[in-house]
């Protein structure tokens, strides 16, 4: 089976069980009125900003789609106005309509003005440096944003767009 025969079965499952989880989640369904085929598989993570675009994280880059078409983002080596690295595993738009991308290499803020990405530093050791998998983006009541990574759990505010290390204490 190729990869186009997989999407095609792939989205509408994929679509249904997201569908069926927002709901769930009290959410507001979403739905298409067409056949859609991703340009790039498999969807790790799926959300939607204030502007009614729907974006897709894969393992070959962002996707944004329109309702018509799709945009794809991917990292440019050296280019700090894209995602730092292709492998998008979490999206989240935060309470004041930012779109917070979580890569295998870090975090980056989309800025919709200015048509580009901002990388953001995270605070780990240089040892480490080759894989900082941002798995979990979450924003709590107050507006602080919490990252689930591989090496640890950082917190921090938009406003300032700094992260700040959280030591925990298994009891």
């Amino acid at each position: 089976m190729n990869i186009k025969e997989m999407a095609r079965y792939f989205v509408p499952l994929f679509l249904l069980i997201f569908t069926a989880f927002h709901e769930l989640q009290g959410e507001k369904q979403i739905s298409f009125d067409r056949h859609i085929s991703l340009p790039n598989n498999p969807v790790f993570c799926v959300t939607q900003d204030s502007k009614g675009f729907m974006w897709f994280g894969t393992k070959n880059g962002l996707l944004r789609f329109d309702g018509y078409d799709f945009d794809v983002f991917n990292a440019i080596d050296g280019d700090s106005t894209t995602i730092n690295y292709d492998w998008v595993w979490s999206l989240h738009n935060d309470s004041k309509g930012n779109l917070w991308v979580g890569t295998g290499f870090g975090l980056n803020i989309w800025l919709p003005k200015e048509n580009r990405f901002q990388n953001i530093k995270l605070p780990f050791d240089k040892k480490n440096a080759n894989s900082f998998i941002v798995r979990k983006i979450f924003e709590d009541p107050s507006g602080q944003l919490w990252i689930g990574t591989n090496r640890g759990l950082y917190t921090g505010t938009s406003k300032n767009a700094s992260l700040k290390s959280m030591s925990c204490t298994l009891i």
